[in-house]
């Protein structure tokens, strides 16, 4: 064998190797690619989630706003309420307290006459 043929043989050989060289690392980064894309679809999948319980923290912190500014609204025109009830009562428990005051010293004296006019005989 000559040169030309060990040549053509060295060069066969080195286009073999090259070749399986990169079909192996086409497959290798085939593998790479597919490995990637999952784990991609897993963190999108777990980013969509965050984003997506972000946006409902959102609206519930809104809405929770919303609750407070109205109970806020709401506790300002309660307390003015409250505060005129309080005075009703206080005004009619003092009135009812007078009229007591009153009965009681009526219903004392009505005793005390009956109980004089008894003693003294007149009436039974």
């Amino acid at each position: 064998m000559g040169p030309a043929e060990w040549v053509a043989i060295g060069l066969a050989v080195f286009a073999l190797l090259f070749g399986l060289i990169g079909w192996s690392l086409n497959r290798q980064i085939a593998q790479h690619e597919k490995e990637n894309d999952e784990k991609f679809a897993d963190v999108k999948k777990e980013t969509d989630l965050l984003f997506k319980k972000h946006d409902d923290d959102a609206a519930k912190l809104q809405d929770l706003r919303e609750m407070v500014l109205s109970q806020h609204y709401k506790r300002e025109e309660l307390d003015v309420k409250f505060e005129r009830l309080e005075g009703a009562f206080k005004q009619g428990f003092a009135s009812v307290g007078d009229k007591l005051d009153e009965l009681n010293k009526t219903m004392t004296t009505h005793i005390g006459e009956h109980a004089g006019v008894q003693r003294s005989g007149v009436v039974r």
